[in-house]
């Protein structure tokens, strides 16, 4: 679990230094990131229709998609879903994750709650630095079948209002996959 979460603090690395992306999708976003799931009961998000897709060979087994837009500079704004085998509550998980982040040198903000489909999440807000400046990310964490899933959304600091309504819809898109 502890890797999970450094390397959610590490994302911003691995989308500037050239992780493969697939091609734009044929499908629709949405069913694009639904069908990378292994778990159909998992959770599922709406990535910006016009962002690319990491190539998930090249991702964290715990991470099931990652949408890269662009940027700026060499650091782009990225979205990833991940998750953690987890068997305690929220509040516990969210403890767990300040800890960790002020080990790590982030600093870290409850936001309170977002409602999404999946339900309600949490919102953290964590800052932290790269090799290419400070670098900002909402977290809407939610515990759902046993497993803590995240979703990430990171931009430069200093680029991070730019990306804010995207970020949000995407938050806010959030559902429990249907099983087939």
């Amino acid at each position: 679990m502890r890797r999970f979460i450094l390397m959610a603090l590490c994302f911003g690395s691995l989308i500037a230094n050239d992780v493969p992306l697939s091609d734009p999708p044929l499908k629709s976003a949405e069913e694009t990131v639904v069908e990378r799931f292994q778990d159909p009961e998992g959770i599922s998000f709406t990535p910006p229709a016009d962002w690319q897709f990491a190539d998930p060979k090249e991702l964290p087994s715990h991470v099931k998609v990652m949408a890269v837009g662009k940027g700026k500079g060499e650091y782009p704004p990225s979205i990833n879903l991940g998750y953690d085998t987890f068997d305690g509550s929220l509040k516990d998980y969210l403890k767990m994750i300040k800890r960790l982040n002020k080990e790590e040198g982030a600093e870290t903000k409850d936001l309170g709650k977002v409602k999404t489909h999946a339900g309600s999440a949490a919102l953290i807000q964590v800052d932290g630095k790269t090799k290419w400046g400070p670098e900002r990310q909402l977290q809407a964490i939610l515990i759902y079948n046993g497993k803590a899933w995240i979703l990430t959304c990171s931009a430069l600091k200093k680029e991070f209002s730019n990306h804010y309504k995207t970020f949000f819809d995407a938050i806010r898109s959030l559902k429990v996959n249907k099983p087939s």
